[in-house]
C-alpha cells in the first residue's frame, strides 16, 4: 500500500509542479497565440497566390500576376488589420476578404477554391465566418 501511494504521489508531481510554473498569458499574449493559426492561414493564401503565378496549366500560369497580386495585397492588409484591428479584426478582415474574391473572374476564383476553402476553415476555427 505505502508502495502504490508513493508511486502516486510521485507520478503526480511533475504535473502539479508543471502546472503550478506555468506562465501565466496576458490578454494580447492569449489573443496574439489564438490568432497564430490566422496569421499562418494568411501566409498560406499568399504563397498559393504567388506560385499560381509559375506553376503552369496547359502552358498558361494558373493565375495572371495582376490576380496574384490582388490576393496578396488581401494578405499584406490582413495582417496588418490582425496587428491592429484587436477584437474586431474579423468585423474588419471578413468583407475585405469577400471585396478581393469579387475582384476575381469565375475562373481565377475556381482555379484558388481549395486555397479559399482552407482559408474560410481557419477563419472559422478563429470564430470569424466570411460568406
Amino acid at each position: 500500500m505505502k508502495r502504490l501511494l508513493l508511486l502516486a504521489l510521485l507520478l503526480s508531481t511533475p504535473a502539479c509542479a508543471t502546472s503550478q510554473n506555468a506562465p501565466q498569458l496576458t490578454p494580447q499574449a492569449r489573443t496574439d497565440h489564438n490568432l497564430t493559426p490566422v496569421v499562418d492561414g494568411i501566409g498560406a493564401l499568399q504563397l498559393a497566390a504567388e506560385n499560381a503565378t509559375t506553376t503552369l496549366d496547359n502552358g498558361k500560369p494558373i493565375l495572371p500576376v495582376a490576380t496574384a497580386r490582388k490576393i496578396v495585397q488581401f494578405c499584406v492588409d490582413a495582417n496588418t488589420t490582425l496587428g491592429t484591428a484587436g477584437a474586431t479584426w474579423c468585423a474588419t478582415l471578413g468583407p475585405a476578404y469577400r471585396g478581393m474574391k469579387h475582384q476575381l473572374t469565375t475562373a481565377e476564383a475556381q482555379a484558388m477554391a481549395p486555397y479559399f476553402t482552407t482559408f474560410e476553415a481557419v477563419l472559422a476555427t478563429a470564430g470569424c465566418t466570411v460568406q
